[in-house]
């Protein structure tokens, strides 16, 4: 199996959607045991940092999650975050766009500790967020 589909867009011939096998396994096997699936979250909203748009905030990093928006009171937010930051790393392994920083967060459980690498303003910064559970 490669993965599961979750929507189809019937008047667009037919193009569909899926969850990567390997993102739904844990989840699988939660739900078999009778276990209560619970997301983490830093309270932020991202979107992948490619060189174009690296080119075009004239940044040095082209690969990360750049922050657009972060919560108010948020694990974020406590920690600093701010829109514009750039986030390269996580606990320790890097973050090539959005999608990383979603599977790093998905190996922890909330109230874990989590340690970022943050682009912001021409510095490297290490940032201890404490995740919370996605609400």
């Amino acid at each position: 199996m490669i993965g599961i589909n979750t929507a189809v867009i019937a008047s667009a011939h037919g193009i569909g959607f899926a969850i990567p096998i390997n993102s739904a396994k844990p989840v699988i096997k939660a739900l078999i045991a009778g276990s209560r699936i619970a997301r983490t979250s830093l309270g932020l909203f991202a979107v992948s940092l490619t060189p174009q748009l690296a080119d075009v905030y004239d940044l040095p990093v082209d690969r990360g999650a750049l922050v657009t928006r972060v919560d108010v009171a948020g694990p974020a937010e406590r920690v600093g975050l701010e829109p514009g930051d750039v986030i390269t790393s996580a606990d320790g392994r890097p973050v090539k766009d959005v999608h990383h920083l979603h599977d790093r967060m998905a190996a922890h459980k909330a109230g874990d500790p989590f340690i970022l690498q943050v682009w912001r303003n021409g510095q490297a910064l290490t940032l201890i967020a404490v995740l919370e559970e996605y609400q």
